[in-house]
């Protein structure tokens, strides 16, 4: 998963396949960002909204991270992330049983 930044220009990746951390890439320069195994991200105004155990934000200008109290994991459900998405206004997590929530 990959989202870039226009206004700042960076990207912000899940380095899959090593530590699955998240990164970001500014000027060819790639430097871990948040230290947690991540699944999906979703760039809206400054805020990098990512999973791991739960969602979670972080504010890109101060580095605070936030977490929803939401359930996402619960394997005898089928509760499980799909995707993040965003409409401009919104972050929207995609589950699996439960169909599109807005955050």
């Amino acid at each position: 998963m990959v989202c870039h930044d226009a206004n700042n220009g960076t990207t912000y990746y899940v380095n899959y396949g090593n530590d699955n951390y998240i990164y970001d890439l500014k000027d060819g320069i790639s430097t871990l960002l948040i230290d947690m195994e991540a699944i999906c991200l979703q760039l809206l105004n400054n805020e990098l909204y990512f999973v791991a155990i739960r969602i979670f934000t972080c504010n890109l200008s101060t580095g605070e991270i936030k977490y929803y109290d939401y359930q996402l994991v619960d394997f005898g459900s089928g509760n499980h992330i799909q995707a993040l998405f965003t409409d401009g206004k919104n972050v929207y997590v995609v589950m699996q049983t439960y169909g599109q929530d807005r955050l």
